[in-house]
Order: C-alpha cells, then structure tokens, then sequence
C-alpha cells in the first residue's frame, strides 16, 4: 500500500478501528523515509485525529533516524499554526489534537543541535 492510502486510514470515517490503524502503521513503516518524507503535510493532519497515538509514535521513531524528516515535521507544524504571513492570526491548525503539541515538544527536545537551531 502506498503512504498516501495508509494516512486515510487515519481519518475519522475509519473511527480508530484497530486492525486498519496498525495495518495503515506497517505500511508506513515498510516505506523508506525517502518516500514518506513526501506525504510530510498529510501525516502532520492526521495528528489531528490521533487518538491512539499511533501517529505520534511513527513521527518520533523516523525523526530518530532522519534529521531531514524531523525538520520537515516541525516546520509544516509551525507553517500551518497561523493563518497571516505576520503570525498574528491563529489558524486552524492550532487546534489539532493536543498531540500535535506534544510531539513538537518531544520532537525538539530528542533531537540534535542542528534540528533545534532551525526551529529555535
């Protein structure tokens, strides 16, 4: 299954339906970070429906190992956090489920200097 058809299984028509999830996981995961790093936008929106955290944990693991991906997550995170080019008005992607925070946050604190200095 190709990465774009695992994130759908993400969505809410889906409704967190375990085998789908964990199938939609192995899926990801049998892709290189080369491949996924394309689809870096629609994984960072399924946070937004990551009840189960099976998103986050696949964000953490391959920030691990890729410090381009780690890069790429936190800065479609920040890029979509206000709707203005001047950062003043809050957009909706400020309120995708509190994991979104949490893995920024776990993001910036597992990963090397370089990674921080870019996102300071």
């Amino acid at each position: 299954m190709n990465p774009i058809t695992a994130v759908t299984y993400f969505l809410p028509a889906y409704q967190d339906h375990p085998f789908l999830i964990q199938y939609a996981m192995r899926a990801l995961e049998s892709h290189s970070v080369d491949i996924t790093f394309f689809y870096v936008p629609q994984i960072v929106q399924t946070l937004r429906y990551d009840s189960l955290g099976y998103v986050e944990r696949y964000i953490l693991e391959t920030a691990q190992f890729s410090q381009l991906f780690a890069h790429q997550i936190i800065w479609n995170m920040k890029a979509n956090a206000y709707k203005d080019d001047d950062s003043q008005i809050v957009g909706h992607m400020t309120s995708l489920h509190p994991t979104r925070v949490l893995t920024r946050h776990s993001l910036m604190r597992s990963s090397p200097p370089l990674i921080k200095s870019w996102n300071g």
